[in-house]
């Protein structure tokens, strides 16, 4: 397997090889590319950004000197940040992030010595990086040098050419350590269609990782993931994965506060209601039915529809619409300290603080699931699966809003179609 470059990576190499020989202080210095650029290359995609792993020094340091280097040999100040090192996001070490030929870099410095000042070979280093990293498939490193491919893992390559998804490390251990892989597997699994070996697939269903999801975990961090889930074309694979790994109430909780939840479990008539679509299998089995309808629907859907989906928003309101729907008409005590407007619908919740969606987003979503609650049951009088452009000409206005009413009577059509009313 090998490596085409682009010829702006082809410029970033040579620039980075002319200052690794200039770096002559630090000649025990290395770099590789590695993790997500090396396999996505290696698939035939074009990722726009390249993480970099430098031996021997600091991300910061290493920056340092390449912006010298970069002023005295082109005479430009280059621009630059760092990423602070952070165990909960799984990022040891600080991160030195610049741009370069339309390139977004990151550069990780692995030192030679460690925590207790002992000093450890180039070798150790670079394997100590490989044994950080969740899967095989993002520990293989390219030689910017001889342009090789060095697969420290022993299974890098040979899992990218089997299509398959396992951890470096043990599986339970490796998730322990950032449970937020749980939904990177899961996006990775979608989106390339790999097959996740059964080991790994086992700790992702341990009830003592879904444990620290919940908890360890910043619902910011949930929400990059699920919105890349949902823009892959293949979204149905992610939403089949999220239910057998059984997170499907991690995912779509509707808060992480916990006094918040004490005090609607005490005061809200509705407790009962939320307390059935979460533990009693609602939610479950309603995904389900969606991700087993969901290709079916399309061969249906009409061109108006296919092109809404295109739009990255519209999309992910539509599916949070379908996916939502059990919890119309049901409100959480959002603001216990207020006397007026202290409800906000369930759907809305979700949405706005469950996945750290903009408020306006939320908002969108909880009207289309509210709306359709009174009005699903006269659309189904007229729902023909086979002339769906009829029945969207029947509730579709020249003026709708491409963010309400239109996806409104999408998100009926896949529900009808489900056998919802």
């Amino acid at each position: 397997m090998s490596i085409n470059l682009s010829d702006d990576e082809e410029h970033l190499c040579s620039y980075l090889r002319d200052f690794i020989r200039d770096l002559k202080q630090f000649h025990w210095v290395k770099i590789w590319i590695t993790g997500g650029w090396v396999r996505d290359k290696l698939l035939g995609y074009n990722p726009h950004d390249i993480d970099i792993v430098v031996i021997g020094l600091t991300g910061p340091d290493f920056m340092n000197h390449l912006k010298k280097y970069h002023s005295l040999h082109y005479n430009q100040y280059l621009p630059s940040h760092i990423i602070k090192a952070n165990s909960e996001k799984g990022k040891a070490y600080d991160i030195a992030a610049t741009k370069l030929f339309d390139i977004t870099l990151d550069f990780t410095g692995i030192p030679l010595t460690t925590e207790f000042g002992d000093s450890i070979s180039p070798r150790a280093a670079i394997l100590q990086d490989v044994y950080s990293r969740d899967l095989t498939i993002n520990t293989l490193y390219y030689n910017i040098f001889n342009g090789k491919i060095e697969d420290y893992s022993k299974e890098g390559l040979s899992d990218i050419e089997n299509e398959l998804i396992d951890t470096v490390a043990l599986p339970y251990e490796t998730l322990a350590a950032d449970p937020l892989r749980v939904l990177r597997i899961i996006r990775f699994a979608t989106f390339y269609r790999f097959k996740i070996l059964q080991e790994t697939f086992k700790a992702m269903q341990n009830s003592d990782i879904h444990y620290l999801l919940s908890k360890r975990v910043a619902r910011e961090r949930f929400s990059k993931e699920i919105e890349k889930i949902f823009d892959d074309e293949d979204v149905e694979i992610g939403l089949k994965l999220i239910h057998n790994v059984r997170i499907e109430s991690i995912i779509f909780d509707w808060t992480g506060d916990e006094y918040l939840k004490k005090y609607n479990i005490i005061n809200n008539p509705d407790i009962g209601l939320i307390s059935f679509i979460y533990r009693h299998g609602v939610l479950r089995r309603h995904l389900r039915k969606i991700y087993t309808k969901y290709n079916g629907f399309f061969e249906f859907a009409t061109y108006d529809l296919i092109e809404m989906l295109t739009d990255s928003l519209s999309k992910r309101i539509f599916l949070l619409s379908i996916i939502l729907y059990p919890m119309k008409d049901i409100e959480i005590i959002a603001h216990p300290k207020k006397l007026y407007k202290r409800n906000l619908p369930l759907s809305e919740m979700v949405v706005k603080e469950g996945l750290k969606r903009p408020g306006k987003e939320a908002k969108l979503v909880s009207q289309i699931v509210d709306g359709l609650s009174d009005s699903l049951s006269t659309m189904s009088e007229n729902f023909d699966l086979d002339d769906l452009e009829d029945f969207e000409d029947q509730y579709i206005c020249q003026h709708c809003t491409p963010c309400v009413d239109k996806i409104k009577v999408y998100v009926a059509e896949f529900l009808l179609y489900m056998g919802v009313n």
